[in-house]
Order: C-alpha cells, then sequence, then structure tokens
C-alpha cells in the first residue's frame, strides 16, 4: 500500500501550526525540507512556497480558510480561535531588526569559495567544511544556495545554481557524466553565517533585480576573474578558506605511514 505524498498546502499549514510565531516563506521552505514533510521539488521550491502561500491569503482563493495569514512582506503566520484580529496584528510594533528587514534590505552574496578542491570533500558526509576568514571554528556550507562554478584546472566547466544544497547538487555532478570534467569548484551563497551559533542563516526575502544584476555582475567577475575589470565584484562578503574533511586528511597520513613502513 503506497503512501499519499504530503501536499504543499498541508506542509505549510503543518509547518505554521507548529511555529513558536510567524515565519517567512523561505524559512517554511526549510522546515518543510529538514521534517521531510514532502520532498523539495523543482528548481525553486522557496517560490514554490510563496505562490501557495499567496493563493492561500486571497480571500476569494479556494484555499483561504486553511488558517494561514499574511501578516508582512513573505511573512505568514497560522490562525487559531484566539488568535487576534488582522489589524490587531499588523499594528502591532516590530522591533528594529524585523522592520529593517522587511523594508530596505541589502541582499549579497553573503559568503564564497574560490577553486575548493573536489578532493577535499567527503562525498558521503553532507559536509563542505570552510572557515570565514579571522575564524579558528569550520562551517558546514554543505546547504548553501546560490551559484556555483565548476573547474578543470583553472578552466571554467560549468556554471549552475542551487535553491536547496550545494553539496547535493555538486554530488550530483561527482556522479554524472560530468565528474571527470572537474576537479574543484567555486561557489557564491546568499545565506550569511550567524556569528552566535556558526551556522547559515536563512534566505533573505525579496530580492530587488537591479541590486541581483549587480550581484550576479560581482559574482562573475569574481570568478572569472576578465582581465578588463580592474577591480573585484561589489557585494561580496566573506572570502573563506576550505578546510579538508578531518577523515580525508586521517587516511592520508595512515597511507603516508604505510609508504614509509613498506
Amino acid at each position: 500500500m503506497t503512501t499519499r505524498e504530503t501536499g504543499w498546502q498541508e506542509a505549510i499549514v503543518a509547518v505554521l501550526q507548529d511555529a513558536d510565531g510567524p515565519l517567512k516563506y523561505d524559512a517554511i521552505t526549510q522546515i518543510i525540507g529538514e521534517r521531510g514533510l514532502r520532498p523539495l521539488t523543482g528548481a525553486t521550491p522557496a517560490t514554490t512556497v510563496s505562490s501557495y502561500l499567496s493563493n492561500m491569503t486571497k480571500p476569494n482563493h479556494q484555499w483561504y480558510d486553511s488558517g494561514v495569514r499574511k501578516i508582512g512582506r513573505g511573512i505568514f503566520e497560522y490562525v487559531s480561535a484566539d488568535s487576534p484580529a488582522p489589524s490587531e496584528v499588523l499594528e502591532r510594533d516590530l522591533d528594529d531588526d524585523e522592520t529593517a528587514d522587511n523594508t530596505d534590505q541589502i541582499v549579497r552574496v553573503a559568503a564564497f569559495g574560490l577553486y575548493w578542491v573536489k578532493d577535499k570533500v567527503k562525498w558521503n558526509s553532507r559536509q563542505i567544511l570552510g572557515r570565514p576568514p579571522g575564524s579558528s571554528s569550520s562551517i558546514n556550507f554543505a546547504d548553501q544556495q546560490g551559484v556555483y562554478i565548476l573547474h578543470k584546472d583553472r578552466s571554467v566547466a560549468y556554471v549552475g545554481r542551487t535553491t536547496t544544497s550545494l553539496y547535493e547538487r555538486l554530488r550530483q555532478h561527482n556522479r554524472d557524466h560530468k565528474s571527470v570534467r572537474w576537479n574543484s569548484f567555486s561557489w557564491f551563497g546568499f545565506r550569511d553565517i550567524d556569528s552566535e551559533t556558526g551556522e547559515l542563516k536563512p534566505m533573505p526575502v525579496g530580492l530587488d533585480t537591479v541590486h541581483l544584476i549587480n550581484i550576479l555582475e560581482s559574482v562573475l567577475i569574481e570568478a572569472l576573474e576578465p582581465p578588463v575589470n580592474g577591480q573585484r565584484g561589489d557585494f561580496l562578503g566573506h572570502q573563506c578558506e576550505q578546510v579538508p574533511d578531518p577523515e580525508i586528511a586521517l587516511h592520508h597520513s595512515r597511507a603516508f605511514l604505510q609508504n614509509l613502513i613498506g
């Protein structure tokens, strides 16, 4: 007997019902994936979730009675029986961070890595380890989202994007016909680093088109190093140093000792 796959609408409601407060659509998407409520199918699952939320909050739409309420740009909550009226929610005070985040938020490439070596990643560990400048701690960039470039030595072999997991996209390329065509990769991610937890923050909401063009230009300048461009790209955050997977370093040490012993 096959189990019916949870629909997007049901998954969204389940996440918001269990949430301690309102959530942005990208955070809802991330939680759906983390909890395994349904597969994050499609090239841009966050856009799919945003589209469903838009319909679920339209008064004349068939899904309007789902209990989901929009309280800000890209922000939603589940309405229980004792929830305040919509006017009360919309008029409540927002702290400075939330206000800034939903109005004139500046979006940038939050972190990036250049020419990271494929063989320094253990492809069954779900880890892509790196270290921001000035930090002694490693950060796992496996779930970074943005664009990436596959290199063969110093040549560009392939340019791609990921809206779910950098690790999963690269692992696919390491298994398909492209695997022999690249030996390093560069990545440019929009998820910033939480300075307190050392983990990746959720994706920012609300990309401005003009600003996005500037970001993409910055990515291309930094990654491809065109000779005519006299300066590095703007809107770039931390350039991070790759950290080899500990098990790979241990394997190399053992192999070196075995060679010495003969």
